[in-house]
């Protein structure tokens, strides 16, 4: 039930009126004057507006001209929004990646394209097979 506003008095028992959604919601599913999705949603943007800059809008957009998956992996999110891939040292945001792609393997690799050059040899021909036929 999407409403306008409505009166206090006329909200349904156990119920809070959402003032991102606009609709009524359990009192359990409430965080102050939102339900927890939309102060979820209102966090991460906040969030991702303070940090690198874009905001809900353009986050989609990437998101969207990404195919809706991680832009390594290509792995979808069931529950969490995927992280901001961004240069370290410009701070220019590059793509949206799932936490994996983000800081398991870039963060670790500190985003040396040599490094990652490397391993990818390393994995197309690793040293025991030379060795050990």
């Amino acid at each position: 039930m999407q409403v306008s506003r409505v009166a206090p008095s006329l909200w349904p028992a156990d119920c809070r009126f959402c003032s991102g959604c606009r609709s009524f919601v359990p009192l359990f599913y409430t965080t102050g004057s939102r339900c927890k999705a939309c102060a979820s949603a209102a966090a991460h943007h906040g969030h991702i507006q303070k940090t690198y800059g874009i905001g809900t809008r353009e986050y989609n957009a990437i998101l969207a001209a990404q195919g809706g998956v991680c832009a390594i992996c290509g792995a979808r999110s069931r529950t969490k929004r995927f992280p901001v891939d961004h240069d370290h040292q410009t701070g220019v945001v590059r793509g949206i990646l799932c936490k994996r792609c983000n800081h398991d393997l870039l963060g670790a690799a500190h985003d040396d394209i040599e490094l990652l050059k490397r391993a990818i040899a390393y994995l197309e021909s690793p040293p025991a097979e030379r060795v050990l036929g």
